[in-house]
């Protein structure tokens, strides 16, 4: 899926059990308290040099994972949820390379129950800001 000197993604159909592989993909952000119903695919980072994944980690490979209209729906709702700093993110997003697009990302709104927050992307030449407000 995607590779590099660090570590690479992969797609399987069983969990693995080991300290290199980390979980990564929708399955992960139930770490954040978000859950989805996925496929039976599961989908690892492996670096032996890392201990976990950050937010903007998980952020990157949903959109290596899937570059469709589902995937760049969640992966805001991780940036809200953890109040991601967008320069951290557009650091992040450079690791990874020109395969993540934060331009599919362009512009998402997420409308919450009760305080109804609203995230608003925008881009500037591939980078992502954020914008959170909140309405009546």
């Amino acid at each position: 899926m995607w590779e590099s000197h660090e570590g690479f993604l992969v797609r399987t159909d069983t969990a693995v059990d080991h300290p290199d592989y980390h979980e990564t993909g929708l399955d992960a952000f139930a770490e954040y308290g978000l859950q989805f119903f996925t496929t039976s695919e599961q989908y690892y980072f492996y670096s032996p040099e890392r201990e976990s994944l950050t937010p903007e980690d998980l952020f990157c490979h949903l959109l290596l994972i899937g570059n469709d209209s589902r995937h760049r729906k969640y992966a805001p709702l991780l940036a809200v949820k953890t109040e991601l700093s967008p320069e951290r993110l557009n650091a992040v997003a450079d690791k990874y390379g020109s395969s993540v697009s934060l331009r599919a990302c362009s512009k998402t709104v997420v409308d919450e129950v009760h305080t109804r927050p609203i995230l608003i992307q925008t881009l500037d030449a591939s980078r992502i800001s954020f914008a959170k407000v909140s309405c009546l």
